[in-house]
């Protein structure tokens, strides 16, 4: 079993001395514009008993809603107080914060526990659709269907025991985004980071069946993306391409200046001059 919203990992910086020894990165390297970044931070992640990824991601288009399933996890409500509502044949356990979305659990006949994250529905609808949604072992049948939402590509799943992130962290202003509650990111102004993450990634439009106020569904590049604004003026572009997730940190920007910095984008080599000066040794 793996933790349903993952663990502690062990990091480790990566130096430009070990940038070539990691082929993973040449996945990662980029930069935005001709010009280096004022700092270069790469690292990686491990998680020992690995992480949970969903075994399928519905959205809606229109931004209004979102359901990913999560399958063969750990118990995520050990010390949480919860609600019941049946479904599958069984009680499921089911908790909705004040945001508005709903995270729900239940343990399969066959001893696959589930986790599901929703928005855009009520506790009752989610649990109704749960109960016809074809759901075999770990996965999720081809045949599923939402109405009104689209399925996002299947990404194979990770085997089982410890896995690694990559992360390619690009600063432009000199300062970082730095996390907060319930999946918000705190961009403070003037602040540009592009943050670039291969390996075992989550897609972000997992993030979708949270609730997120101000998010708006665009593109980047051809690519599904997604635009989260802030209190406080800044902004976070996420979008998935060629293996690699990217999200961009924008202070007191809007989504068309970000997209306009998401279109300098630049594949580099691992060895080019930009990636190596700014990186220790």
């Amino acid at each position: 079993m793996r933790e349903a919203l993952g663990g502690s990992p062990a990091s480790q910086a990566i130096g430009a001395a070990k940038l070539q020894s990691v082929p993973e990165l040449a996945a990662a390297s980029y930069l935005i514009g001709s010009e280096g970044p004022e700092h270069l931070r790469v690292r990686s992640d491990t998680f020992s008993c690995g992480q949970a990824f969903p075994s399928a991601i519905f959205y809606d288009p229109a931004g209004s809603g979102g359901i990913s399933l999560y399958a063969d996890v750990a118990d995520p409500f050990t010390h949480e107080s919860t609600g019941t509502v049946p479904t599958r044949g069984t009680d499921a356990h089911v908790l909705t914060p004040p945001a508005g979305h709903h995270f729900m659990t239940w343990t399969e006949p066959d001893g696959v526990r589930w986790f599901v994250i929703a928005r855009g529905m009520s506790v009752a609808q989610l649990a109704s659709w749960l109960d016809t949604a074809p759901l075999t072992g770990v996965t999720v049948g081809t045949d599923a269907s939402v109405p009104g939402m689209t399925r996002v590509p299947d990404i194979a799943p990770t085997p089982a025991g410890p896995s690694t992130v990559w992360t390619w962290t690009a600063e432009y202003a000199g300062v970082a985004p730095s996390r907060v509650v319930d999946g918000y990111e705190d961009v403070p102004a003037g602040a540009v980071t592009l943050d670039v993450r291969v390996g075992a990634v989550e897609n972000p439009a997992a993030s979708l069946s949270w609730a997120l106020p101000g998010r708006v569904i665009t593109t980047v590049d051809g690519a599904p993306a997604w635009y989260v604004p802030h209190s406080e003026g800044g902004s976070v572009l996420a979008w998935t391409k060629d293996g690699a997730t990217f999200r961009l940190y924008v202070g007191a920007h809007t989504l068309q200046a970000s997209q306009a910095i998401a279109a300098q984008l630049e594949h580099v080599a691992l060895g080019d001059p930009r990636v190596t000066s700014r990186l220790t040794p």
